[in-house]
């Protein structure tokens, strides 16, 4: 069962893996194709008014992968110490999103 659990965790690492790679390459050949229209990227963003109006609310959402320890936590709380260094760790990582913005 053991050994099934860490493929497991390797193959879900694996799809996180090229998920990431095809979102992050997706908006390059979108661009791409864009550049080469007589259209400006303006042009297509701003066709309406009503598109160029600032939103009433925003809302951001970050994804913080916990299979396999990706993103946390990188070791499993087995004790109250490796609970509390857990807790800092999340801590760490949500005051870095909120320094970015």
């Amino acid at each position: 069962m053991q050994k099934n659990s860490r493929n497991f965790a390797h193959e879900m690492k694996k799809i996180i893996f090229f998920a990431i790679i095809l979102v992050l390459l997706t908006p390059l050949s979108v661009n791409a194709s864009a550049t080469n229209s007589s259209f400006s990227h303006d042009d297509y963003l701003f066709q309406d008014a009503a598109y160029s109006e600032q939103p009433l609310r925003e809302i951001r959402a970050v994804w913080l992968t916990t299979i396999g320890g990706i993103d946390w936590p990188h070791s499993y709380a087995q004790s109250p110490s490796s609970a509390k260094r857990q807790q800092q760790e999340l801590c760490s990582i949500l005051d870095r999103l909120v320094a970015a913005g």
